[in-house]
């Protein structure tokens, strides 16, 4: 998990489950469009870069952060889907 401070408040986190599954991705909504959601990502991916040879980042997107997503280079993978209550879009991106 790693979490970007500004001014000691952290205003997003980004998780992964296993070594390349995006489990959780969140920006404070007042700091929307800044690049802080791509730092992060790219964090991660020098990350996982260093220490595995994957070939893909897969995350199970919510249908809000589709759009995030697909501005960070995944791309749909399958239709909308809903698990346990849980509605989300499968995706994936290639390193």
């Amino acid at each position: 998990m790693w979490a970007y401070y500004r001014e000691g408040e952290i205003i997003g986190v980004i998780a992964t489950q296993g070594t390349s599954h995006i489990s959780l991705m969140f920006v404070d909504k007042r700091y929307h469009r800044k690049g802080i959601a791509r730092q992060m990502f790219c964090a991660v991916l020098e990350d996982i870069k260093r220490n595995e040879k994957l070939v893909q980042v897969t995350v199970n997107s919510s249908p809000y952060a589709v759009k995030a997503y697909e501005h960070l280079g995944f791309a749909k993978t399958d239709d909308e889907q809903e698990k346990d209550g849980i509605i989300f879009v499968p995706m994936s991106r290639s390193l």
